[in-house]
Parts: C-alpha cells; structure tokens; sequence
C-alpha cells in the first residue's frame, strides 16, 4: 500500500525555508535524531515485533546518516548545532488522537511516523529545486529522489 498526500505543500513554502535555510537546517538535523531515537525506542518497547526489528534498525542507522550529511552542511555554512531541542509543533497536536491501548498506540505511531516522512520527502524535493546552494540543493534533491526509491 502506498501512501499519497492529500494536501501539497505549495512551492512558496520552499522559497521561504531556503531564505532561511540556517533554521531549516537545524529543524532538519533535530528531526533526523528523532526519527532514530524512535525507531530505537520502538526497538525497546515491543521487542516482540520480531517482524520489524531489521527495517526500524536500518531506518535508525539511516537517520543518523542523514543526521551526520545535515550536520557537515550546518558546518560547511559556518554554525553549530544548536543547544535547544525543539519539539516538533505539528507533532504535539497529533499527540492527543493517539490511542491508549499500547497496540493501537504502536500503529497510531508508525501511521504518523509515515505520513511525517512522506511530508518531509516531499518537501525536500522542493528544497532541492529553489536553493541557489548547489550543495544544498544536491543533497535535498537526493534525498528526495532517495526516499521515493522504496
């Protein structure tokens, strides 16, 4: 089954991300190492899911990779990672539809985890288009191609 967005983001969002791709870059890098942590954190709550032990541990080694790509670009552009975590706001007002019951709680979170992803793909697509960094634009460009691969 493959998902689809309903909603495209419009180009006019790219723009405004790559004018201040310094922010973007940090959310990005943040993003990246919380898809890994959660994908080790489902690794740690439902061991028995032997079923996707493999694939949560191959995206989690994933993630960190791009983690490490964002970071060199951070680098390259002169700054550091930043000291503040933020947390996702899109992904705070989804937090109250989640279901208790720990099974349905684990589908609830692999739904959203894939719908995030499929966002975030999407969007870097349009990142690789409008960036005038070469660098930049390379990367999200196949990120994006990388991503739609699968």
């Amino acid at each position: 089954m493959k998902l689809e967005l309903k909603y495209k983001t419009p180009l006019e969002w790219a723009v405004q991300a790559v004018d201040g791709i310094d922010e973007f870059l940090q959310d990005h890098a943040d993003a990246e190492r919380k898809v890994s942590n959660m994908c080790m954190s489902f690794i740690a709550k439902y061991p028995n899911r032997h079923e996707i032990i493999d694939e949560l541990t191959q995206i989690a080694v994933e993630e960190l990779l791009h983690f490490k790509q964002v970071y060199k670009l951070i680098q390259a552009r002169g700054n550091q990672l930043s000291p503040i975590f933020h947390k996702d706001p899109y992904m705070k007002l989804l937090m109250p539809i989640f279901r208790s019951d720990r099974d349905l709680l684990f589908m609830d979170r692999l739904i959203v985890a894939s719908i995030a992803e499929l966002r975030g793909s999407e969007r870097f697509g349009l990142i690789g288009k409008v960036a005038k960094d070469t660098n930049i634009a390379k990367f999200y460009t196949n990120l994006h191609l990388h991503a739609n691969e699968d």
